[in-house]
């Protein structure tokens, strides 16, 4: 949408309105700040709920051209080519209603025009997998969920829960799309681009490698295994992250082996950070180093598993003598519908008891899918 708009004097500030849904969420705005001189996208009517801002000088009654992009959670905006905007809106109602509004003084709009995006390459090499797949020997029943594009996630808003006070360890199955796993991939992010940052997480890397990280009091801690370490081409993988604080150690594992360890700093998980949990990309543009394919079994621990317990349980479900430490437990065997915000969103429930909010809600295409389930939807035997 790209439109001219001019502010009086006394107007503090006007914009563009998008996503409102009639008496459920109010929508998000992209804001001219004029009082505060900042260009801002922040819920509507929630003054405090900024998502990005950016810092502008301009004058009253000087006419500006106000382009504005949409594209899933992503929302760009451009003021006047001088001043640039980005950030992500995740609630979204399924409408592409926008309308403008102001707070005091006059606000004109004109000469507006609006487009639809045009793809610039087909995600079709991407967006389909390999029906040619031998099955795995360590092949699970069940259903997993399936990131097709690259602005598909799933999204937990921060919960206390999520911020471990010593030891923790990062887990899950992955299976990327063909060609697609040799860069950086984001699998588990806990934290937000912004202040405060990321705080941990677990990623594809280039090379064919991985990364386990996390934030202390001093900067980040970070184990990446060595290149080719990590993918077979069209087949299930296990990887996982542990930090030992009793010892300071990190580790990594594949299909339950250790394949990387290293001493990691005294201080420990850096503990306050109120970001959110994301699976198959990180808050931020463009796309946040998107994971392509499918994902199983995320588990999320706040003690340090073993050797011999990763080994041991990688390949089975959970049993419920082998729990302890566990806060999240996502297999993506049962759908639901959750509220977020006032708007109702599909979500994995977590499997554990005592943190059964703590759910998995899946946007921009992310959907759960039958490891059994390839191209036809037919079941081929494929497994993880």
């Amino acid at each position: 949408m790209a439109c001219q708009i001019t502010l009086s004097e006394d107007c503090r500030h006007a914009g563009v309105i998008i996503r409102e849904a009639g008496s459920g969420f109010p929508g998000y705005e992209i804001s001219v700040d004029a009082f505060h001189r900042q260009l801002v996208l922040r819920e509507h009517f929630e003054r405090r709920k900024i998502l990005a801002f950016q810092s502008i000088e301009i004058r009253p009654q000087q006419q500006m051209e106000l382009r504005v992009i949409v594209d899933g959670s992503i929302i760009e905006a451009f003021l006047d080519n001088r001043f640039s905007l980005a950030g992500r809106a995740y609630n979204n109602p399924g409408n592409q209603r926008f309308g403008f509004y102001s707070d005091s003084g006059h606000f004109s709009v004109r000469d507006c025009t609006v487009y639809g995006l045009k793809e610039i390459f087909s995600p079709s090499e991407e967006s389909k997998l390999s029906t040619d797949i031998i099955p795995d020997k360590t092949h699970q029943p069940g259903s997993c969920l399936f990131f097709p594009q690259a602005s598909s996630n799933a999204y937990s808003p921060f919960d206390p829960a999520m911020n471990f006070s010593g030891s923790f360890t990062l887990e899950c199955w992955i299976k990327p799309l063909p060609g697609t796993g040799r860069t950086k991939r984001n699998l588990i992010v806990k934290g937000d681009g912004t202040k405060p940052g990321y705080h941990y997480g677990l990623n594809l890397m280039w090379g064919n490698s991985l990364e386990f990280y996390f934030k202390t009091n001093s900067g980040f801690a970070s184990l990446t295994s060595p290149n080719d370490s990590v993918m077979d081409e069209g087949k299930w993988v296990h990887v996982a992250g542990v930090y030992d604080a009793e010892v300071s150690e990190m580790h990594l594992y594949r299909n339950g082996r250790r394949i990387a360890s290293q001493q990691s700093p005294p201080a420990g998980l850096l503990s306050g950070n109120m970001g959110a949990l994301r699976l198959g990309a990180a808050a931020g543009l463009p796309a946040a180093n998107p994971f392509l394919g499918l994902m199983d079994e995320v588990r999320l621990w706040r003690v340090a598993r073993s050797d011999d317990k990763i080994l041991q349980a990688f390949e089975k479900p959970l049993l419920e003598d082998d729990r302890d430490g566990l806060v999240i437990y996502w297999d993506f065997d049962e759908i639901q519908a959750c509220n977020l915000n006032g708007v109702q969103k599909l979500c994995s429930p977590n499997k554990v008891p005592d943190f059964r909010t703590i759910s998995a809600l899946l946007f921009d295409g992310a959907e759960r899918f039958g490891e059994n389930f390839v191209g036809s939807q037919e079941a081929t035997g494929v497994s993880k």
